[in-house]
């Protein structure tokens, strides 16, 4: 199975217009975790739990460094939501693509006399991520 390195990730996001910005340029992490809601089922006469599926939800976490570009671009956009798209790996021949909507539920600059500046952002994902490819 071969791999690939995460260096080729790319990320855009709309801006506070309706601008989708690239914003591999400040980006060093990127995450999205997926989880699906269970509801407890079980009744007293059995002695295993039981659970029933419940609706699906995301959020992305985006982290890097720092400058007033990429705080003009997320900086206005808190509280709002906004189109995404992530590619994982643009190297590859039909490059997959995960896209869909996101509130913007964060965005943080936080600062160390020790280190570079750098930004967190945290998105809520509303309604269904779609996989495609290029």
């Amino acid at each position: 199975m071969a791999g690939s390195h995460g260096r080729f990730a790319q990320f855009s996001l709309e801006d506070g217009t309706t601008t989708a910005r690239m914003l591999r340029d400040w980006l060093t992490n990127i995450s999205m975790p997926r989880a699906v809601d269970t509801a407890e089922t079980t009744v007293f006469s059995t002695t295993d739990k039981t659970y029933v599926i419940g609706a699906r939800g995301a959020t992305i976490g985006l982290s890097g460094i720092w400058d007033s570009t990429i705080d003009g671009y997320l900086g206005p956009i808190v509280g709002k939501e906004k189109d995404f798209i992530y590619f994982p790996n643009t190297t590859e021949a039909s490059a997959v693509k995960y896209y869909g909507s996101a509130i913007v539920t964060a965005y943080d600059i936080p600062l160390s006399v020790t280190a570079a500046v750098t930004w967190t952002a945290t998105l809520q994902v509303t309604g269904a991520i779609t996989r495609g490819t290029v």
